[in-house]
C-alpha cells in the first residue's frame, strides 16, 4: 500500500502486516494529495499541494527524474497509464496534463485538457477512452450529448480509478463496471418485459 500525508512525505506499507516498508520518500514541500503505484508496482507517482508531481521508485525509494512542474495551483489526483508510459495529473487550476517520456518523464505534456465549470472528473478504464462525471452526477462519454449513469453526489469521491485494486477512504469505496453496460438505443436490452 502506498500513502501520501500531509507532512510532506510518502510511504509504503506492507499489506498484510501493516508496517512500514523502508523509509519514508522525502522531497515534496506540502501535502501530499494523490498517490498511485504503476501497473507493475515499480514505480509510485504522487501529486502535492506544492503544485508537482514526483516519480519514485517503488523498490529503492529514489525520486525518478526531476519534478514534474507545470500547474498553477495543487495536484489533486494523479495516476498511471495502463501501459505506464504516461502520467496523468489533475489539478485545482482545473487542468487535466498528460505527461510522456520514455526515459524519465521530465515534464513533457501530451494533452492539456482545460476542464470547464460542469465537469471536475475524468473516469478512465482503457488507454484511449475516457468518461466524465459532471457537477451535476451525470458520467458521460466524450463527444455525446446522452447521459450514461448518474452517480448520487456522495459517491462522488469515491469512484474506483481502474488502475488500483481498492481505494481506502473514510467514505468506503464505489465500484463502476461499465463491462455489460449498454446505452443510447441499446438500454432496452438491460430489462427483460413480462407479457
Amino acid at each position: 500500500i502506498v500513502s501520501g500525508s500531509d507532512d510532506k512525505t510518502v510511504r509504503i506499507w506492507d499489506a498484510n502486516t501493516g508496517a512500514q516498508i523502508g523509509d519514508p520518500l522525502h522531497g515534496h514541500d506540502h501535502w501530499v494529495n494523490s498517490v498511485a503505484f504503476s501497473t507493475d508496482g515499480t514505480r509510485i507517482v504522487s501529486g502535492s499541494h506544492d503544485k508537482t508531481v514526483r516519480i519514485w521508485d517503488a523498490n529503492t525509494g529514489a525520486q525518478i527524474g526531476d519534478p514534474l512542474h507545470g500547474h498553477d495551483d495543487w495536484v489533486s489526483s494523479v495516476a498511471f497509464s495502463p501501459d505506464g508510459t504516461k502520467i496523468v495529473s489533475g489539478s485545482e487550476d482545473r487542468t487535466v496534463r498528460v505527461h510522456c517520456n520514455s526515459q524519465s518523464f521530465q515534464g513533457r505534456f501530451l494533452l492539456l485538457s482545460q476542464l470547464v465549470p460542469q465537469q471536475f472528473l475524468l473516469i478512465s478504464v482503457l488507454a484511449h477512452h475516457y468518461w466524465s462525471l459532471s457537477h451535476n452526477g451525470w458520467i458521460k462519454f466524450p463527444n455525446s450529448s446522452p447521459n450514461v449513469i448518474w452517480i448520487p453526489p456522495q459517491f462522488h469521491q469515491l469512484l474506483w480509478r481502474p488502475q488500483n485494486t481498492c481505494i481506502v477512504s473514510r467514505k468506503g469505496y464505489t465500484k463502476l463496471s461499465f463491462l455489460d453496460c449498454v446505452y443510447g438505443e441499446h438500454w432496452i436490452n438491460c430489462i427483460e418485459l413480462e407479457e
